[in-house]
């Protein structure tokens, strides 16, 4: 819901997103997605979420990035690391 709002400021004033609270509630979403369709996605997988994300919200793109969404695509692939050590610590083994 608050992306959604984020993605409305966006569009009328071309406000990017930046709060970091968000980022990380939208990191451990997309880990959780991610995992439930592969434990250890590959690059080229991982670059497809980051980008599919900042279409879906462009307010999410990174300014000075190239492609917009490169930092997305490493916070994923660190998140997707950090969720493994996660469930490995509750006893989840996949």
């Amino acid at each position: 819901m608050y992306l959604e709002r984020a993605d409305e400021d966006y569009k009328k004033n071309g406000t990017l997103l930046t709060t970091s609270e968000v980022k990380a509630d939208t990191l451990e979403k997309l880990a959780e997605t991610v995992y439930s369709y592969t434990a250890y996605p590959s690059s080229a997988q991982i670059s497809d979420v980051a980008e599919t994300l900042v279409e879906k919200y462009p307010c999410l793109r990174e300014p000075g990035s190239f492609s917009g969404y490169y930092a997305w695509q490493q916070s994923i692939k660190y998140k997707m690391a950090n969720y493994h050590t996660k469930l490995r610590g509750f006893g989840v083994l996949r």
